[in-house]
């Protein structure tokens, strides 16, 4: 009889033992996630409602507001290929060697497409700025890529660019891989078309010059010097790219439609990240690229998980140089090391810890280095704080109060002068170890539609 009791009491505890246990097995054999990374190309933060804009993007402002916003985001680079190769490699572009839209991806740079792949995923890169796969090798360990050759047009529309995304989900055929899509859109980048709504706000300015009917990469690379000297042309300008805003935001809810329509969002991760701003006339600069402005600098991160959508707003500071492992550990897959660390806590609400974090200038050819410019310009960001490094010397600026960084900090601030030295040693020695660039063979083909595009003078 007491045996029995005995016997049935362990069963009992067996049973709730195994009901415990039971969710959490569940949970680790739980398919691994589609993951998509939308990348939007000269995209503002402010042009998003969750980053202080009006509206003009209303699918991003959707997905925001059920997912997790990064508010304090910034970029490794003000320059599309070295900062879509951090966002990759989980490298700065010191280390992964990508400094300009010359550079070339090394073969030996571990990719997150090639881990992917060997967790059993599918992945395709179909890009709008077509050099990004041919010459940056920015299409390294995807299965399918957009582009094997640049041909007549160096870029495309995002709607196109979307469609052919959506042709290649339709083009797998069944299969149980879990996919790795990235899609990036460059409709905000010069040059910039005449939409409804700009054609509107350009009559309400009012402005009734060339640029009536768009702006072109020649219009404005000439006349910038008259841009910047006159508040006309700079409010021209912002209603051309705000409407071409709007035409991003339409080409990423088509995309995302696709993506519900065959069931992909079911268990999806959706990434929506900007390689970089750009500076519409503030700080008398009109652009990105050889600038670490904070128009260019800080960008929109959200993530949302769409298997459990959760509302966060993260104020710690993060890097773009955090999606690689974010993007790995989401997977389930092993993290490629380095500097990035994992974004995951934050999208369960959980508190990050402070980190610091490098923006630096593109390389220029030295043929195309004028006297303000400095091949080892660079940014350390810490939490609250920006230490911006020129010609060896430093400015520190506090961002809580000062959020453009237009004002450096006063010396004699004890804590001030701490963070500052603390900054400045990181910088050095970021500056001492990291890894030259690596340029690519570019032919005459390429190079002059790098300057159609406006990266060459």
């Amino acid at each position: 009889m007491h045996s029995t009791v005995i016997q049935r009491v362990a069963a009992a505890i067996g049973i709730l033992l195994l009901a415990l246990l039971l969710p959490g097995c569940g949970h680790r054999a739980e398919a691994p996630p589609n993951i998509i990374v939308i990348t939007l190309d000269t995209f503002r933060a402010d042009r998003m409602q969750a980053y202080g804009g009006a509206g003009l993007a209303p699918t991003l402002d959707a997905l925001a507001a059920k997912g997790t916003v990064f508010k304090h985001a910034v970029s490794a680079a003000g320059t599309t290929y070295p900062s879509h190769a951090t966002m990759f490699t989980g490298l700065y572009p010191r280390q992964h060697a990508v400094r300009s839209n010359y550079s070339r991806l090394p073969d030996d740079i571990p990719t997150v497409a090639e881990q992917l792949k060997g967790a059993g995923y599918d992945s395709g890169a179909f890009v709008s700025f077509k050099g990004m796969v041919v010459h940056g090798n920015l299409g390294k360990g995807f299965d399918a890529v957009s582009d094997t050759e640049v041909g007549e047009q160096p870029f495309r529309h995002g709607k196109e660019t979307a469609r052919l995304a959506l042709d290649w989900l339709d083009s797998r055929g069944p299969s149980e891989n879990p996919v790795f899509l990235w899609y990036h859109n460059f409709d905000v980048h010069l040059p910039l078309r005449v939409t409804d709504y700009s054609r509107e706000k350009l009559k309400e300015i009012p402005y009734e010059g060339p640029w009536s009917d768009g702006a072109s990469i020649e219009e404005v690379t000439t006349i910038q010097s008259e841009i910047l000297a006159s508040e006309t042309l700079q409010k021209a300008i912002g209603a051309l790219y705000d409407g071409e805003v709007q035409l991003m935001d339409q080409a990423v809810k088509y995309f995302l439609d696709g993506l519900k329509e065959r069931g992909i969002l079911d268990n999806a991760v959706v990434v929506v990240v900007a390689d970089h701003g750009e500076a519409l006339g503030e700080h008398h600069w009109f652009g990105h690229g050889a600038t670490l402005w904070e128009t260019v600098i800080k960008v929109p991160l959200v993530v949302v998980d769409f298997r459990k959508p959760e509302h966060h707003v993260v104020d710690r500071t993060v890097g773009t140089v955090d999606l690689a492992t974010t993007l790995l550990r989401l997977a389930g897959a092993e993290p490629l090391g380095g500097p990035g660390r994992s974004l995951v806590p934050a999208l369960r609400g959980e508190t990050l810890e402070p980190a610091e974090y490098v923006a630096e200038i593109e390389v220029r050819k030295e043929d195309d280095r004028p006297s303000w410019y400095d091949v080892d310009h660079l940014a350390i960001y810490y939490e609250g704080f920006k230490l911006e490094r020129l010609f060896g010397k430093t400015a520190l600026y506090d961002l809580t109060r000062d959020p453009d960084a237009a004002n450096p900090m006063e010396p004699g601030n004890l804590n001030a002068e701490t963070i500052a030295a603390y900054l400045e040693d990181r910088a050095v020695d970021y500056l001492a170890n990291g890894r030259m660039a690596n340029t690519a063979e570019l032919d005459k083909t390429a190079v002059d539609q790098l300057r159609s595009l406006g990266y060459v003078q």
